[in-house]
C-alpha cells in the first residue's frame, strides 16, 4: 500500500495534483482513518490506461490546453 507521498514521488507531480486523482477516483484508494492509501495494483492499473491529456479531464471532453485550439 502506498501513501500519498509516495505516489507524489512514484508519479512526479504534486501533492494538490496527487489528492485529485485519488478524490476523483481515477486512481482507485482506500481511507484508513483519515489518510487515503494507494494499492500497487490501483497504480499500475492506472499506468497501463493510457490516460492522455491532463489528469482531470472528462473522457470525451478537451483538455484545459486544447480548449484554445479549434
Amino acid at each position: 500500500m502506498l501513501t500519498v507521498e509516495d505516489l507524489t514521488k512514484e508519479l512526479r507531480i504534486g501533492k494538490c495534483t496527487a489528492y485529485g486523482l485519488v478524490r476523483s477516483g481515477k486512481i482507485r484508494s482506500v481511507r484508513v482513518n483519515r489518510q487515503y492509501r494507494i494499492p500497487r495494483t490501483a497504480l499500475d492499473e492506472f499506468l497501463n490506461a493510457g490516460t492522455t491529456g491532463t489528469p482531470f479531464d472528462s473522457p470525451g471532453e478537451k483538455s484545459v490546453w486544447q480548449k484554445g485550439e479549434q
